[in-house]
């Protein structure tokens, strides 16, 4: 996993986003799921996702969010996504990742989940902009 991040980030990328402790399940979708996006208004869909009931537990907690999912910065919006029928994901555990452009680290912790097959911007009609993260 880290050769195929490395080539899609380039050799000196150094925050390998998946936690080297727990194992990557690479899966495909055997029917539509849905998902959250966590994001700051207006920033364009992006690859990685997290479950309804993993968002649900966190309980609008924005801090947790971010140090568990090792974000660089705090999200003040959600998204709910559509995942159709037979698009493969990474299902993973958020790596410590330090973010040199806010100076900030972060634990990571979390499960995430990774489209795979768009690059990083899966097509913006999955993306459904929920509202507000209210803390």
């Amino acid at each position: 996993m880290k050769v195929e991040y490395h080539q899609r980030y380039g050799k000196n990328a150094t925050n390998y986003p998946h936690s080297t402790a727990h194992s990557i399940t690479r899966f495909e979708l055997a029917e539509t799921a849905y998902f959250v996006r966590l994001h700051i208004k207006g920033q364009p869909p992006k690859e990685w996702l997290m479950r309804i009931e993993d968002f649900k537990a966190f309980k609008g907690n924005i801090k947790e969010m971010t140090e568990k999912l090792a974000l660089p910065g705090e999200p003040t919006h959600f998204s709910l996504v559509e995942v159709p029928k037979g698009t493969s994901l990474h299902k993973s555990v958020a790596g410590p990742q330090y973010w040199k452009a806010v100076n900030k680290n972060r634990s990571g912790g979390a499960v995430q989940y990774e489209v795979l097959g768009y690059g990083s911007s899966p097509p913006k009609e999955w993306f459904k902009e929920v509202g507000e993260i209210i803390n």
